[in-house]
């Protein structure tokens, strides 16, 4: 029996979460043997992964692993779909875990009438230490929260999916180019937005994209995280990400990247309790809000103006 499924796990030296992510996946309900393959990708693992996915091998018949040496996210993903077995895949992080029936779900919903190119659904918080006060709903939504309500549908212009929960078939990734490798975590790099590419590439093909409650993922959100230090980075590059994706997709001019980011820079200067929220700390979660805010603009300033990184040459090999 050839897989309706294939769920694809890019791993970076997380043999310590890895565990649950692949048993929530081994565990699916309603799913025959056989419909569900469960691909890990190991981009570069310098710790216990590779002899953790030794065992895994052993015991899940369903399993694979392969190696992408070259390190960066995209990559990983790209190396993922590129190599899966079944004409849909779906992506979760290392450090997430599936709903029971999450396989089931998705697969009913590729193999129906409204078939979509692209879905997926809720992502919720899994909190390994308590929420500091300092985070605002606002500022929480830097560890990937989704919510698009209690009904399945078609996402409408400007709502999106995350990476840690989300299904594509094999087909729309081929048409989209796949993950653009010029955006996206590169080991302690903080770029993103390589999801939001794909499926922005995907709309412009013509395809839909849906959303359904019942395909949901918990969300690991790990201790390191909880430290103001990893946010104010997350959210600066969030904003050299955004200015990226721009730029990749419009290709403006040196005049047009001069005007957008004195455009935000003007944002700035108009704000100047944000600005001063930049000398010095607070934790006070409205005063980090702020000081967020006026990081992630930075960021985009940064990415408007500076170097862009360079996109290798993109295939659906």
């Amino acid at each position: 029996m050839s897989p309706s499924l294939t769920a694809i796990v890019c791993t970076h030296n997380r043999a310590r979460y890895l565990v649950a992510a692949v048993s929530s996946l081994a565990a699916q309900r309603q799913v025959a043997a056989g419909e569900l393959e469960i691909l890990v990708i190991d981009n570069a693992s310098t710790d216990e992964t590779p002899r953790l996915l030794r065992e895994l091998r052993g015991e899940l018949a369903e399993l694979r692993s392969i190696e992408e040496p070259q390190l960066g996210l995209s990559r990983a993903r790209n190396a993922g779909w590129r190599n899966a077995s079944a004409p849909v895949v779906a992506y979760i992080d290392d450090d997430a875990v599936a709903s029971p029936t999450w396989a089931r779900r998705i697969i009913d919903l590729f193999a129906g009438e409204t078939r979509p190119a692209c879905a997926g659904g809720p992502v919720r918080a899994l909190w390994d230490a308590s929420r500091p006060r300092w985070i605002s709903d606002a500022v929480s939504e830097c560890f990937t929260h989704v919510e698009w309500g209690g009904e399945r549908t078609t996402l409408a212009a400007g709502q999106w999916l995350a990476g840690c929960n989300v299904a594509f078939t094999r087909d729309a990734l081929a048409a989209a180019g796949g993950f653009p490798t010029s955006l996206g975590r590169v080991g302690a790099s903080l770029l993103s937005m390589e999801d939001v590419a794909v499926q922005r590439a995907i709309r412009r093909l013509g395809l839909p994209l849906v959303y359904d409650p019942e395909i949901a993922v918990e969300h690991r959100i790990l201790p390191d995280r909880l430290a103001p230090d990893w946010v104010e980075r997350r959210v600066y590059w969030n904003g050299v990400s955004m200015a990226l994706l721009q730029r990749m997709e419009t290709s403006p001019s040196l005049v047009s990247r001069l005007r957008a980011a004195a455009s935000m820079i003007g944002r700035m200067a108009g704000s100047p309790a944000d600005l001063a929220h930049l000398l010095r700390r607070s934790d006070d979660a409205a005063r980090f809000e702020r000081r967020c805010t006026a990081l992630g603009r930075i960021g985009f300033v940064r990415g408007m103006l500076g170097r862009a990184p360079t996109e290798e040459k993109r295939s659906d090999r």
